[in-house]
């Protein structure tokens, strides 16, 4: 899987864990966890997939200011 993909897919969970009140914390987003395939360590999807849900919390959270 690409990592623009991951990144993207990622960023739409983030946006919907702000919508349910869920806090800024990728590890506390169900929907997350369960999106997530294992990994070896160092692969840069995991750092493409946290830094999507990431910037879809903060882009729902400024949004909505």
């Amino acid at each position: 899987m690409r990592t623009s993909h991951d990144f993207n897919a990622a960023r739409v969970l983030g946006s919907v864990a702000y919508a349910r009140g869920i806090g800024r914390a990728p590890a506390l987003d169900p929907d997350f966890s369960d999106a997530c395939d294992p990994m070896r360590i160092g692969d840069p999807r995991g750092i493409a997939r946290l830094r999507g849900w990431l910037r879809g919390w903060d882009d729902a959270s400024i949004a909505a200011r």
